[in-house]
């Protein structure tokens, strides 16, 4: 992003993007492809643990390659709320497991469905909400995904 002159903000926002635990979309498409409770959760949790650390360790430091500190600041109350929202709903799950196996059996399918009707929402609702900045953001990181990496990965 900085060898494109691109918006700083934009490339904070990647990094961050990039270094985010998958947390409960990653459970989604593991859902979706019916892998098991016990393969799937304990490593979300292990992943959330583990990017309390790196999460502000490498954002911090793309603020801080994009010199934007005085525009963009990584709060610790912000972060707490990330991964409680991650590990809440995967512990919480655990529990209910645990108590009464037949319940998530039962609600395979409605949860199935329901996650993904949610999941298009929220991109929907968030491409409308950024409308006016997708184009020249999607002309930025097309040109860094579509040329760059593969380039960089020897591909082209």
């Amino acid at each position: 992003m900085l060898v494109f002159g691109s918006d700083p903000l934009l490339g904070i926002g990647m990094v961050l993007l990039a270094s985010s635990p998958g947390g409960t979309t990653a459970n989604l498409f593991s859902h979706s492809s019916v892998a098991t409770w016990p393969s799937t959760s304990p490593l979300t949790a292990i992943n959330s643990v583990i990017s309390m650390v790196t999460l502000p360790l490498i954002t911090g430091l793309a603020i801080a390659c994009y010199d934007r500190g005085d525009e963009v600041a990584l709060r610790f109350v912000e972060i707490v709320k990330v991964f409680a929202l991650i590990l809440v709903p995967v512990g919480l799950g655990g529990l209910l497991r645990r108590r009464n196996p037949a319940f998530p059996a039962r609600m395979d399918r409605p949860v199935r469905i329901g996650s993904a009707l949610i999941l298009a929402v929220l991109i929907v609702g968030i491409m409308l909400d950024q409308r006016a900045d997708i184009e020249d953001h999607l002309a930025d990181v097309s040109l860094v995904v579509g040329y760059v990496v593969p380039r960089a990965l020897g591909v082209i």
